[in-house]
């Protein structure tokens, strides 16, 4: 029969359970994270309920997910961010955060809304303003050429718009003009 050591590590109110195995691998006996016999992180496995490094936060920064308060404070390491660091590094809703001294895990750093206006909202953390668009057009009228000041036809459009984000969702403020421009 293999021997296989077992290790139980609590962090706050987190246990994390792992076996090693003969030859120096290590396996993971809880949905955590799995850790090689230098201990430093391979990969996580599961989305919610575990703590973020500080390489994490910079790379959801550079993603897009997180506004960088101070870009140039958060260490390129893997030590995990902290309820206070995290206030003054990134953008988030301070309420969301642990009080009691314990470590932030992902779902407790929520980006802050700091959108305002019907036309914005906010999309992977970051507030995006609705773009205009165009999707019909019918032709109006057509006025004819009045020669010597106009040689030539006006065509009036109405032209049928409103205003997108860009994960495809519709602010609801549709409009109809009628304009000399036609859109497509």
């Amino acid at each position: 029969m293999k021997k296989i050591s077992i290790l139980i590590i609590c962090l706050f109110t987190s246990c994390l359970s792992f076996a090693q195995l003969p030859g120096g691998a290590v396996s993971l006996l809880k949905d955590v994270y799995i850790y090689s016999t230098t201990n430093s992180l391979l990969y996580r496995l599961t989305t919610n309920n575990y703590l973020v490094t500080h390489n994490e936060i910079r790379q959801k920064i550079s993603q897009g997910y997180f506004t960088a308060l101070n870009l140039n404070a958060i260490p390129a390491d893997n030590n995990c961010i902290t309820a206070t660091n995290a206030k003054l590094w990134i953008s988030i809703d301070a309420t969301k955060l642990p009080t009691n001294g314990r470590l932030p895990v992902w779902q407790e750093l929520v980006p802050k809304a700091s959108c305002t206006g019907d036309l914005q909202k906010m999309i992977n953390g970051v507030c995006e303003t609705a773009v205009w668009r165009c999707y019909d057009q019918e032709l109006d009228h057509v006025d004819p050429p009045s020669p010597p000041n106009r040689p030539f036809s006006l065509y009036w459009y109405r032209v049928y718009s409103d205003y997108v984000w860009s994960d495809g969702t519709r602010a609801y403020r549709s409009t109809m003009e009628v304009t000399m421009d036609a859109c497509f």
